[in-house]
């Protein structure tokens, strides 16, 4: 289609040593190169990340340089997925090449993830100010809750409405920062499948009962609504 917007849009679970000491931060260096970086480094033109490559060694796949400057041809919009961080130390004892192990976070949890807007925050501002990228998305974002509706069929999920507005506040400070996030998508429209969890945890914005297929509004979905981006 002529004029539309050519991009990609990448999973972030970015990494938090969970201490101060070198060991640790290079442990959260590893975690990211590995989740992110691989991916996000060669579209932006700096080829595979030095350290994982240093890291991987004789595993490490042989490319024709063509690749990289394929993955590199310019983009139009990065679209970013976040959902939740991770904490991670150094583990001497792990075994695995990234020598790493999670910690249990401290914070408030979805059903099945960490609550940490500052997370999103952080990443658009690595994105913009670290690797230069002039339009961005947030093309993923939502909490999943085991939820119930009322005898009408609504569902009043204040939870969610409050994990949307945190997220949406770090998107707002971040513009104001003068990063150019230019859209939000929240995950998701209706209820689905979601992968190993089945139907026990539902992300949608709208309620939907599996007997009748009928398709309710929940009160998150009437919250986004009312709002608008400036």
């Amino acid at each position: 289609v002529v004029n539309s917007l050519v991009g990609v849009a990448l999973n972030f679970t970015p990494a938090y040593p969970g201490s101060g000491s070198e060991a640790d931060l290079l442990a959260a260096q590893r975690h990211n190169g590995y989740v992110s970086g691989w991916f996000l480094d060669p579209i932006a033109g700096w080829g595979y990340p030095e350290h994982m490559v240093r890291l991987y060694g004789d595993l490490m796949p042989v490319f024709p340089s063509t690749d990289l400057d394929l993955i590199a041809a310019p983009i139009d919009v990065l679209g970013v997925n976040y959902y939740q961080r991770v904490l991670v130390v150094h583990e001497e004892q792990n075994g695995g090449i990234l020598q790493l192990a999670h910690l249990e976070r401290p914070g408030a949890f979805t059903a099945n993830r960490e609550i940490f807007p500052k997370g999103l925050g952080d990443v658009l501002r690595d994105l913009h100010f670290h690797y230069g990228f002039q339009n961005l998305l947030v093309t993923d974002n939502g909490a999943a809750y085991q939820e119930s509706p009322d005898a009408s069929g609504f569902v009043s999920d204040q939870n969610r409405i409050d994990f949307i507005s945190d997220h949406l506040l770090e998107v707002a400070r971040a513009r104001a920062d003068g990063i150019p996030v230019n859209g939000y998508f929240a995950r998701s429209l209706l209820d689905g499948f979601e992968f190993s969890d089945g139907y026990t945890i539902r992300y949608g914005l709208c309620h939907v009962d599996l007997n009748t297929m009928k398709r309710t509004p929940k009160a998150s979905a009437h919250f986004l609504r009312s709002l608008r981006m400036d």
